[in-house]
């Protein structure tokens, strides 16, 4: 699929932002593996003539945090805990000092099928280099990648002495139709 070059704004009308997350610890059973969403998001996507001159700039809004559900359809999450789930990344994230995390890239390699994207995350105040990889599917783009919360200054959410506790990794995930 290729893109009439151009520049195009972006936001949660076109898609989903999701934080995929994961439990550790001896208690990891307990827990629930999780879709988060973003509520609140911007992109501005730059399309060049060719892949190497196409660029992303990303904004989301922490506080938009929402509870899609347990990445384990047999494991729903009650109300009771989705609210709890969502004060504590809340609070993890500390998200009234830094509710804003943004991607700026810095360079585009590869095909239109398959796109490298290497920039720099901001994210609980700190900002590091990061990878993220988009590939086209039937209705738009796909876009994933991986932060280790750890990298940011943010230590995951654990309970019971580190015996349940969100793994440092977190997946995200864009899906936005063009």
């Amino acid at each position: 699929m290729s893109l009439a070059p151009g520049t195009r704004t972006l936001t949660q009308d076109d898609g989903e932002f999701l934080l995929l997350t994961t439990v550790e610890g001896r208690m990891a059973r307990m827990g629930h593996e999780l879709a988060l969403r973003i509520d609140r998001w911007t992109a501005t996507l730059t399309v060049g003539p060719e892949v190497s001159a196409t660029a992303l700039q990303v904004s989301a809004d922490l506080r938009s945090l929402s509870l899609k559900g347990s990445r384990d359809p047999g494991k729903p999450v009650s109300e009771k805990d989705a609210r709890d789930i969502l004060s504590n990344a809340q609070k993890t994230l500390q998200v009234q000092q830094h509710a804003e995390v943004s991607f700026t890239s810095t360079s585009a390699e590869g095909t239109w099928e398959a796109v490298t994207l290497q920039g720099d995350l901001t994210l609980h105040g700190h900002t590091r280099p990061q990878v993220l990889r988009v590939v086209a599917t039937e209705s738009g783009y796909r876009l994933t990648g991986q932060v280790a919360q750890s990298d940011f200054g943010i230590k995951p959410y654990s309970i019971m002495m580190g015996a349940l506790k969100v793994g440092d990794r977190v997946d995200v995930e864009v899906s936005v139709r063009l």
